[in-house]
């Protein structure tokens, strides 16, 4: 374990190092934020209730996707099928590591990183603006809040693997990463706002994919809008997912080692 400690202390380290990076990474989380957060204040200036949501909830959950993304989405993963695709994972394969353990380790760091400052942006938002916002205080909600949590972060960092695993076979990389990302992630994941202002349709098609559970119904737990039984059975369907994809993601990168030619091999 010390190796895999010593590697996520190393990545951590990395950010510092390239530090115009790192500032607009951050820069860029906060601008998303708080353009988020002024979008729905716009929206709900004048009205207590809107799209069944008032706006100490509607900002809660703005603020909170924020602190899930920091916790859920943080990750160094999505670099791993750049690396294959460059060759530059062959040199671990002759090293006394695990890869998903490594970049595993190599995640946490990042997740640590990303937590810190997003509760620093957190805090800053919250002082300008002053909002109202919702505080969970039954124990059922938020310990099955945490788990869910939990969940949400191995599932992403499956997925990540699984999106990754395309650089075995395709030239271009950076698609299935995007759409990853960016369509399914963000959209189908209620990144950017709740799925359930939608046509109720969308959201009865969404909840057979493993996207709203990554962000949205962690989120819907913390304020305690579904009920019980729906929190069970959000609980027990983001385990179907983490255990389905783990075997899959097995079975794709067992299949992809076995023909991988790293370039310049």
């Amino acid at each position: 374990m010390h190796k895999y400690f010593l590697v996520g202390k190393i990545n951590l380290q990395r950010h510092f190092v390239y530090r115009l990076n790192f500032v607009l990474w951050r820069v860029r989380n906060l601008v998303l934020m708080v353009s988020l957060f002024v979008f729905w204040k716009a929206i709900f200036k004048g009205q207590d209730e809107l799209l069944g949501y008032r706006e100490a909830q509607i900002l809660t959950y703005t603020l909170g996707i924020a602190l899930i993304r920091s916790i859920v989405l943080a990750s160094k993963s999505a670099d791993l099928a750049g690396n294959i695709k460059s060759g530059a994972i062959a040199s671990w394969f002759l090293k006394p590591v695990g890869i998903f353990k490594l970049w595993f380790s190599m995640d946490m760091a990042d997740k640590i990183l990303n937590i810190f400052f997003t509760i620093f942006e957190l805090l800053l938002v919250v002082f300008i603006f002053k909002p109202e916002l919702v505080f969970q205080t039954n124990l059922f909600y938020l310990a099955s809040f945490g788990v869910l949590l939990c969940l949400a972060a191995a599932l992403f960092f499956l997925l990540s693997l699984f999106f990754s695993a395309s650089g075995f076979w395709l030239t271009d990389v950076w698609a299935p990463n995007f759409l990853f990302m960016v369509v399914l992630l963000q959209i189908a994941g209620g990144g950017f706002f709740p799925l359930d202002i939608l046509p109720p349709l969308f959201l009865k098609i969404i909840k057979f994919t493993p996207f709203p559970y990554m962000l949205y119904y962690p989120m819907k737990v913390y304020l305690g809008q579904i009920s019980k039984p729906e929190v069970i059975t959000s609980l027990l369907i983001s385990c179907f997912w983490v255990f389905g994809i783990y075997f899959l993601v097995k079975i794709i990168w067992k299949k992809g080692l076995e023909n991988y030619d790293a370039p310049g091999s």
